[in-house]
């Protein structure tokens, strides 16, 4: 390795919060299919994303003071979703050390999903390393700034929040609807409606149907709300 990797390599384990014995885990955890197609970080991201879980899944059960099994898989939910773990990856400046690794693979297109496979296959390279309560320790560490209030799930996942709410009131479940669509098929934007019970009906657009659904339901959350 030149002066520059190791260097870089340091920067990232000091972010991290982990020295890894093995140098050649932690490259392949930052390694590109397109720069390997042999090894890289894709065996690591499958490990790593179900010990991502189970640790994850311990924080919850320790800091979260109630018997509500489904709220408790709300904060799960959250806190092992890709925009969570965007926001913990872009803390550790990941792209620019993938990048880094990748020098002589040509310029590499680091789309989030990407950035957050990599940082599951960290996990996975830093729990081969060592064992699972050493990277329960470092993922404490990286998450405890994450944990959502509950306005915060409110808004990761408004469809369940309408839908408990249409329940309270014995409205039957919100009724979404595609009005249409915009764009190329690899940059379409959805236009959906959700209509209520009473006779409400919300319009939200986002790149996925889900998305647009999920941004009706919280249009419509706001309106319940402000009313």
């Amino acid at each position: 390795m030149d002066s520059k990797l190791i260097a870089g390599l340091f920067e990232l384990e000091t972010r991290f919060n982990y020295i890894f014995l093995d140098k050649q885990l932690l490259m392949q955890a930052l390694t590109h299919p397109v720069s390997n197609p042999a090894r890289n970080y894709e065996p690591l991201e499958f490990l790593g994303d179900s010990i991502l879980a189970a640790s994850v899944s311990v924080m919850v059960f320790e800091k979260v003071a109630t018997s509500d099994e489904g709220l408790l898989t709300k904060f799960k939910g959250y806190l092992v979703s890709k925009d969570c773990l965007e926001k913990i990856a872009s803390g550790l400046e990941l792209g620019r050390f993938i990048q880094l690794v990748n020098a002589s693979g040509g310029d590499l297109i680091l789309s989030p999903r990407v950035i957050v496979d990599v940082f599951e296959a960290l996990v996975g390279a830093a729990f081969l390393d060592s064992s699972f309560e050493s990277v329960h320790q470092i993922l404490t560490k990286h998450f405890k700034d994450h944990f959502p209030s509950i306005t915060d799930l409110i808004n990761y996942d408004p469809k369940s929040a309408l839908q408990e709410f249409c329940h309270s009131k014995g409205w039957s479940n919100p009724k979404y609807t595609v009005i249409s669509t915009e764009g190329p098929e690899h940059n379409t934007t959805f236009f959906v409606t959700v209509e209520l019970s009473e006779g409400s009906v919300f319009e939200g657009k986002g790149p996925s149907k889900k998305d647009a659904e999920k941004a009706a339901a919280a249009l419509a959350l706001k309106s319940i709300k402000d009313s």
